[in-house]
């Protein structure tokens, strides 16, 4: 989603010199949302709407 590349960009310039030198994609973001399972996933959109509101 477009919110992990922009979080990852938003991590990367807070960090001023000691930045990681990421692409900027939102892999990181993406992953840490998959770990610790906060994140949006695809079956949440299709499926019923009243729990993807709750996230």
């Amino acid at each position: 989603f477009d919110f992990h590349k922009q979080s990852d960009g938003f991590l990367e310039r807070g960090r001023g010199k000691s930045s990681l030198g990421t692409t900027k994609k939102g892999i990181g973001p993406t992953y840490s949302s998959k770990a610790t399972r906060n994140g949006i996933r695809m079956s949440d959109l299709v499926g019923d709407f009243s729990i993807f509101t709750e996230k």
